[in-house]
């Protein structure tokens, strides 16, 4: 994205790869594609995005509904390389492994595309666990991104089917991690979650841009 700055951060040993999944029809929005949405001058993909690149070499986007629009979106963001997922209307879960499959790095930063608010030093105390599977909990509930390691995502890739993300996460025992960031567990899934991350942001200092 012209005009920012990042500083590249190595945690616990290489930079990961991420993958952001943003193939949704978001439609609970009304007709509105939530990705696409303004956050304080920034897109809602854009601010995940943005979230990820100090730590990650490689951000796996993958699209599927109005995937050149929001391929634009992530354009100029380091390291981003947009994957196509086809049969994104199959559900989450096949996008999930459309961008796991891409991972080069020893560990993945995994985040939805509607979770805009993750703070960086909590990616920074994930990425500092020892764990195949780390997840963060704020308030005791569980929230994005979760760090997995390459052995996990050869077992969901190998192991039994499972109908989620989350059951397979649950079924490997992961280790979880208590933050002081409620952006964990914030997500846009309607208008009122828009207009309350709305607020939020414009209560932060500054330009209210992360």
């Amino acid at each position: 994205m012209p005009g920012c700055c990042i500083a590249w951060k190595k945690v616990g040993g290489d930079m990961a790869d991420g993958v952001v999944i943003a193939a949704g029809l978001s439609s609970r929005m009304g007709g509105v594609n939530k990705l696409l949405l303004d956050l304080a001058g920034k897109t809602v993909i854009a601010r995940s995005l943005l979230s990820l690149v100090p730590y990650c070499e490689r951000i796996f986007l993958v699209t599927g509904h109005q995937d050149v629009e929001v391929a634009a979106a992530a354009e100029g963001i380091p390291g981003v390389i947009t994957v196509h997922n086809p049969f994104y209307c199959e559900g989450m879960l096949s996008s999930v492994i459309a961008g796991l499959c891409m991972v080069q790095a020893e560990r993945c930063i995994f985040l939805p595309g509607d979770c805009p608010m993750v703070c960086g030093d909590t990616i920074e105390r994930l990425l500092a666990q020892d764990a195949d599977i780390v997840v963060p909990r704020y308030l005791g509930s569980a929230g994005h991104p979760v760090i997995f390691s390459k052995r996990a995502i050869r077992a969901l890739f190998t192991g039994r089917e499972h109908p989620t993300l989350k059951d397979f996460i649950e079924s490997e025992g992961a280790t979880y991690v208590e933050v002081d960031c409620p952006g964990v567990l914030e997500d846009i899934d309607t208008m009122e979650d828009y207009r309350r991350i709305c607020e939020a942001l414009a209560k932060e200092p500054g330009d209210g841009a992360r």
